[in-house]
This record gives structure tokens, sequence and C-alpha cells, in this order.
């Protein structure tokens, strides 16, 4: 039976990520939470302004027990009692009431959000928050230390961490849900930018966009011993790693990766993705845009062999679309369109019945990585009858993929997809310029 995309085509169509394409995406001015039925216990309201029964969260918290729910009104809340914020183990429910992106936990610098170590479990609920600003030497946004709560519609934007997990940082069985989440803008001096899983933890992450973060590796996530991790519908887009994994770093972590995007990402090793020891599960993924010196696509070391399936890997700069940098990394690639047409492109491991040719992207420079209606990679397109990728059509019949033409590159992507700038100018290379030509080849 043929797969079709949940999401809209055109996701990234003049914009990063539009408030359109994500209508559950944080920071789209004017839109409200979609509020589940959070129901049973008592409700506290927190008011900057003095109307509701506290002024500050943590009080709120301290005075909830499980089942409770904490509502807090608009505005910017600083201050000791608004960071590391803990549940103090109670399963409660804090939830912003007010417009979308208008409830703002500002840590200046001086501690992180939160610090969930009490054993939370997912009907500890956190909801339609911007935490900003925060810095910790693990998680500079959040800290989940043996608790599971459930993030939904919230930003993590400009922490810093000064090891791990600039925006959120997971250990000792964490097994949190994500969902309508975004990591934008933050920094680990070691690993994940955005985010960062050690050992036994098994995050869920659904529909996570992961926007210009930075870290030596995994600037978008990083997953290390983190074999029960599930990546679906997450987007990574213009993160910088100065060593390996430019969006998601997998260190001995078999995950599973579905219907992802990565754009416009850059690592030295990995400008997408990079493994050691790991062999995680890819399909439904668009890999365009790339940049790294081995691997512009996904890199794999210490015997990384990933099953990889139905995978648009294009307009990539790095040796080889999938790169071995030992023997014993053996990846499965296949159902997958790789491009453009050269034998260093050409996937290491067992590779067959892939696609090689243009995918007739439409709209590269503005960074929609939606299909022309002639693609190859549409299961009208192919033998296999499968869609190959992340998107569905979003346009006519075209002739190429138009390649960028601002040629420099533009750095970290800076607040683009929550403030909803028109574009992202995406830099693409000069060698490869002029070189995607050619009808589509089966090898």
């Amino acid at each position: 039976m043929n797969r079709q995309s949940t999401r809209s085509a055109p996701v990234f169509a003049a914009a990063i990520i539009a408030c359109a394409a994500l209508p559950a995406f944080v920071g789209c001015a004017g839109d409200s939470p979609t509020e589940p039925d959070y129901t049973g216990g008592a409700t506290y309201l927190v008011d900057p302004e003095g109307g509701g029964d506290f002024t500050a969260i943590q009080p709120a918290l301290s005075a909830a027990v499980t089942g409770d729910t904490v509502r807090v009104l608009a505005g910017t809340y600083a201050g000791a009692s608004n960071r590391d914020l803990d549940f103090g183990g109670a399963d409660v429910v804090l939830l912003a009431v007010a417009a979308r992106g208008s409830v703002v936990i500002d840590c200046e610098g001086e501690g992180r959000g939160f610090y969930l170590h009490n054993g939370e479990t997912r009907d500890a609920v956190i909801d339609g928050l911007i935490v900003k600003n925060g810095s910790a030497y693990r998680g500079g946004g959040a800290q989940f230390d043996g608790a599971s709560p459930t993030i939904r519609n919230t930003v993590f934007e400009s922490n810093e961490a000064g090891l791990d997990g600039g925006g959120v940082y997971m250990r000792n069985g964490a097994a949190p849900s994500f969902a309508d989440v975004t990591f934008e803008d933050n920094t680990a001096d070691f690993s994940g930018g955005g985010l960062k899983s050690d050992p036994d933890c098994s995050p869920e992450l659904t529909r996570v966009d992961f926007v210009g973060n930075y870290a030596a590796s995994g600037a978008g996530a990083s997953f290390i011993f983190s074999d029960g991790a599930t990546l679906f519908e997450v987007t990574f887009v213009g993160n910088e790693s100065i060593s390996s994994g430019g969006g998601l770093y997998c260190g001995n972590s078999d995950v599973a990766l579905d219907e992802a995007t990565f754009l416009q990402n850059s690592a030295t090793d990995g400008g997408a993705i990079a493994l050691s020891g790991s062999s995680p599960s890819i399909s439904h993924v668009t890999i365009a845009n790339n940049q790294s010196g081995d691997g512009g696509g996904i890199y794999c070391d210490y015997g990384s062999s990933p099953v990889v399936r139905t995978t648009v890997m294009a307009f990539n700069l790095g040796e080889g679309s999938v790169y071995c940098a030992d023997e014993a990394s053996q990846p499965n690639t296949a159902n997958c369109l790789i491009y453009p047409d050269l034998v260093s492109n050409i996937p290491c491991g067992d590779s067959e019945d892939n696609l090689y040719g243009d995918p007739l992207f439409c709209g590269l420079p503005g960074g929609d990585v939606s299909l022309c209606a002639n693609s190859p990679c549409l299961p009208g397109g192919n033998a296999w009858g499968l869609r190959v990728g992340d998107r569905g059509q979003g346009c006519g019949e075209c002739g190429s993929t138009r390649l960028p033409t601002d040629l420099e590159p533009v750095g970290r992507a800076t607040g683009l997809a929550r403030r909803g700038m028109p574009s992202l100018q995406l830099h693409g290379p000069k060698k490869l310029m002029g070189r995607y030509q050619g009808d589509v080849q089966v090898k």
C-alpha cells in the first residue's frame, strides 16, 4: 500500500516553516494553543498583574498536586520564582492560556527554565510556553532527569549549555514526549545544541523543528545509547556542527527516523546525519543542500549500518550521499533517489534499486522541497509506486530543480521560523551549479 505524506506539501514554500504549514507551531501571532481536555483537580491562575491566585509560576506549581492545572496568563516571567521550575514529583499541567508566543519564561542567563527530576510521568504537561535565555552546564532550557513529561506547543529559544543539551537535556531513563515543539538558536559547547538524550532515554518527537542550533556534535539533536528514541515528522534546518552531525548525531543509538527533512545543515562529517556505532531505520526523509567534508547526507563510522529507504539525498556538498568511514559500516540503501549522478555519490555498503536523477523540487531556493507534478519521487513517477522523501506534490510540472542563487552561506537561521521571515536564502556551491542535467537512471 502506498504511503501518503501527512504533511502539507509546501511546508517550506517561501519560508522555512510557515504558520499555515504547521498549524500547531508556537509563535504564530494570534493563534491559541489547541487545548486538550485538562479536567480534574484544582485550577490555579498565574497573572503577573495580580489578578490571579499567584503572580509567579513556581509558587503555583508548589501549591499544586497531581491532577491539578496551573494556567498562565500572557506576560514575560523572569526572576528566581520563574526559572528552574520544579514540579516536585507531581503530575501537574502547566498551560499557557493566552495567544501563542505571549507566555515567555526568560531565564536571563541565570538558570534553566525547567528541572524535573522526581519521576514525573507523561501526565505532567508543559503546554504553550517560550523558554529563552537559559544557561546551565547541561540542559540550558530544561533538564529531565528520570522524568518523562509531555511537552506541547513550546519553543526553546536562545538557551545555552556549557556541555550538553542547549535546549533540553535528558538522563537516567527519561522518556518525555515532544509534540509541536521548536528548538531554535540554542547552543551547546559539546553535544546536542537543541536536544541531548543520554543513555537509556527514549524520547518521542512528533512534529518537532530544529532551527539554527549550534554544537560541536549533533547541532540539532544528539542521541547517545538511546535505542528507544523515535522521531516522526521532524525538521532540521540551518543547524551547524563543527564536528559531526550538522542536523542529527547518533552514538550507539538505533533510533527510528520517519518523515523528516534535513535542509542546509553543516558539519565536518555528516552534513545532515552522523552515525557512530548506530544502525537506525531511516525512511521517507528528504536530505537536501547540506554540506560537510565527508557524507554530505549520511556519515557512517564504527560499524554503523542504517537501513535507508524511500529517502531523497540531493544537492548536498560532501564526499558521498551515504559515506562509510570504515569497512565495518554496511548501510543498506534501497528505493531512494540520489543526485547528482556521480560515482562518488553512490551510497557505500549495500546499495541497489535506487534512482539517480533530479528529484524536481518545487522551490529549493526558498526552502520548498515539495515535489513537482512530474517528479520521480511521486508514486506515479517510479516503478515502485512509492513516495520517496518527506514531501508530496506541491506544484505543477517543472523542467528541473531551480538551484539557489545566493552562493554565500547564510550561517545560522536565527529566528526565521518563529518570527515568520519571508524566506531562507540557501547557499549552493558554485562548483555544482549547472551540473544537474540528464535523465533519471536506475542503478
